[in-house]
């Protein structure tokens, strides 16, 4: 059971860390956070036209109103 967990722990990390190199070497690190929701949304409707499923987006927070 342990090693299941391990797998899973090991697996999820090099999506991560293979995520956030490929976004580095995209948009640099002066860009990094612009280009990580662009990424993410390629990425999401990759796989929901490859399998259906539909991931969480990365919008942007709507402005705060004026007073």
């Amino acid at each position: 059971m342990i090693g299941l967990l391990a797998f899973i722990t090991r697996t999820l990390l090099l999506g991560v860390f293979t995520f956030g190199f490929v976004v580095l070497y995209e948009y640099g690190p002066a860009n990094f956070a612009k280009g990580a929701p662009v990424e993410w949304q390629s990425f999401a409707n990759f796989v929901n036209v490859h399998t259906g499923v539909t991931l969480p987006t990365a919008e942007a927070p709507a402005p705060a109103p004026q007073p």
